[in-house]
């Protein structure tokens, strides 16, 4: 029946939700508030061809979601009406080209090649949302609709937090996902972005600027009964920041105010769940710092061996099956297959070799800075929202010290959101000032070949009183 739902949706839901939203910026918000909120359902809903879900690797089969189904409608209405506006190699198109040349040069001596086939498609996968979402800012449609998206993403796991937590009373809780590790990735992407945004947006009614806040603190509340110890550093650390950053740049009453009352909110719910945080402290399993040493140590034997790469997502296969990578392995001795070094960046470069490591490294700090120097350059909400976005990257690289969680569906793809995000409002920002610089001109240009003073409404379409 689910294959059976998704060929449906996929066959004729797409071309539906295309024709509409090639013809209407509103619909082409609206699927691109799904694109984004469907990143929390990713594992829930999707299908698998050729699985091979017994492998202890990122990737166990050829996949595809209600993610990619939104990215396809909106590619499709992007070529069908908004040709003119589109970027065909958005930002940090060439750096994704040569991590995507890495990998096909590992795969090629991979020793599964089907395995590292599973990893392929998806990089594919993840460059088509990329594409769709950048030039769908560029096409123009309202930031409403990421705020919906994100919004989304921040009720529906909080909602499934609190359930399992005081409904099932589960102690660390998964969330949508299949390991609690998982939850503090994928919500501090997006976290500083609601709290700044309730924070900052004059625009927003009261009531949709406290559910942002209220959301983004349930948020960080949802990475709490996790339990892991560096996602709530990690939360605590971008909320102070976002905080920061607020104050500075959009100082207010209301900013002032509700910093102060999200400050004593932090202070009492860690008073409050102190206990529970030292224990988790106290009582974290010493095997588990073992075998996380144990698999990094096995990474870099690889990498000193392979300066091409063992093959992409072929780390696990290759753990399990060389006894010169495993024969010092203790911790995890009676396991059939290895798992999966739990350094995103040991991982990438022993799959991927040196090229594919400074590739990789490349295409995040590009991210990451770009969006660092647009949030300093421009004034209003986008410049905050683009920092937000900043503090966010920061929050995944560093936990991509200790964890290989983006290599997971759902938190590569909502990675890749943001980073879209970030290039696309960039490149808004660029558009909206070459627009302004030329309608300032024109009624200059007007005058001097004329020397008669024209309205400016009948040149730009805009009222005297702008200019």
């Amino acid at each position: 029946m689910k294959y059976l739902i998704f060929f449906i949706v996929a066959v004729f839901g797409v071309p539906m939700m295309a024709s509409m939203a090639a013809k209407s910026e509103k619909v082409r918000g609206g699927v691109l508030t799904f694109v984004i909120a469907s990143t929390a359902m990713a594992n829930q809903i999707k299908i698998n061809f050729v699985s091979t879900e017994s492998y202890r690797g990122p990737e166990r089969g050829f996949e595809l979601n209600l993610t990619d189904l939104g990215a396809w409608a909106l590619i499709i209405a992007l070529l069908m009406q908004h040709q003119k506006r589109i970027k065909w190699l958005p930002y940090n198109s060439l750096p994704l080209a040569g991590l995507f040349l890495c990998a096909l040069i590992s795969s090629a001596s991979a020793p599964q090649m089907l395995y590292a086939s599973f990893a392929l498609f998806k990089m594919v996968r993840a460059f088509l949302l990329y594409w769709a979402v950048v030039n769908t800012l560029r096409s123009g449609v309202s930031r409403e609709s990421l705020w919906r998206g994100f919004l989304m993403i921040g009720m529906y796991v909080t909602y499934l937090a609190l359930k399992q937590k005081y409904l099932h009373h589960i102690y660390r809780v998964p969330g949508p996902f299949d390991h609690s590790n998982t939850v503090p990735l994928f919500l501090n992407l997006v976290m500083p972005v609601l709290l700044i945004w309730g924070l900052c947006d004059a625009k927003m009614p009261p009531k949709r600027a406290a559910l942002s806040i209220a959301t983004a603190l349930g948020m960080v509340f949802s990475v709490l009964i996790t339990y892991s110890r560096a996602g709530l550093a990690l939360s605590v650390g971008a909320i102070v920041f976002a905080l920061i950053i607020s104050n500075i740049r959009a100082k207010s009453g209301r900013v002032v105010g509700v910093s102060i009352g999200v400050f004593i909110a932090l202070c009492v719910g860690g008073v409050l769940t102190a206990k529970s945080i030292q224990d988790r402290v106290k009582n974290a399993p010493e095997s588990s710092e073992e075998a996380r040493h144990e698999f990094n140590f096995a990474a870099q034997k690889m990498i000193t061996d392979h300066p091409l790469g063992v093959g992409l997502n072929n780390f696990s296969y290759v753990l399990t099956k060389e006894g010169r990578y495993n024969s010092h392995i203790t911790v995890m001795a009676d396991e059939e297959q290895a798992g999966v070094c739990h350094h995103i960046y040991l991982l990438t470069a022993a799959e991927l070799g040196y090229g594919g490591i400074a590739f990789f490294s490349l295409i995040l700090l590009r991210w990451a800075w770009h969006a660092l120097v647009f949030a300093l350059k421009t004034k209003g909400l986008d410049g905050l929202l683009l920092f937000g976005l900043f503090l966010g990257f920061v929050t995944l690289h560093i936990s991509g010290l200790l964890e290989w969680v983006l290599r997971i569906t759902p938190v590569t793809f909502l990675c890749t959101i943001c980073s879209a995000v970030a290039a696309g409002l960039c490149d808004v920002i660029l558009l909206e000032k070459s627009a302004k610089a030329k309608s300032k001109t024109k009624p200059t240009q007007q005058i001097l070949s004329t020397g008669v003073v024209l309205n400016p409404s009948t040149i730009t379409g805009q009222p005297a009183w702008a200019y």
